[in-house]
């Protein structure tokens, strides 16, 4: 998404930001959680839904990764916790849960302890990838 700042812009003199349609308020919603900018933590809420091929894009991703490996683990629970998505734990979840330790009390609280920042989902695919 790119907008001007409704402060300084330059334009060839026929675009009014006035005409601009509305953000919408599901996006401002998101945008409103975490400024990428700042880099601040947003708190997790859970409540962004993924889209369908978001769910699939990971899924297929997760199956490229290690889970009984605890480091890899970790960093991917920290690039899906980025997403601030119930849908997308409920992947992290599906996925650890092939590990023949897993055990759901220990893997609530290292989800909880999660707080992404340098971590996003790009590294998941990043990873998957390599």
């Amino acid at each position: 998404m790119v907008a001007p700042d409704e402060v300084d812009y330059v334009t060839d003199g026929e675009f009014n930001i006035a005409n601009m349609a509305p953000l919408p308020e599901w996006l401002y919603d998101i945008i409103a959680r975490r400024n990428p900018l700042t880099r601040k933590k947003t708190e997790y809420t859970g409540e962004i839904p993924l889209i369908p091929e978001m769910e699939v894009a990971i899924s297929d991703a997760l199956k490229y990764l290690d889970y009984s490996d605890r480091d890899v683990w970790i960093k991917t629970g920290h690039a899906v916790k980025s997403l601030n998505s119930d849908d997308a734990k409920k992947l992290w979840l599906e996925w650890g849960q092939q590990h023949s330790t897993f055990d759901p009390n220990y893997t609530e609280r290292t989800w909880e302890s999660l707080h992404p920042s340098e971590i996003n989902i790009a590294t998941l695919f990043y990873d998957a990838k390599e």
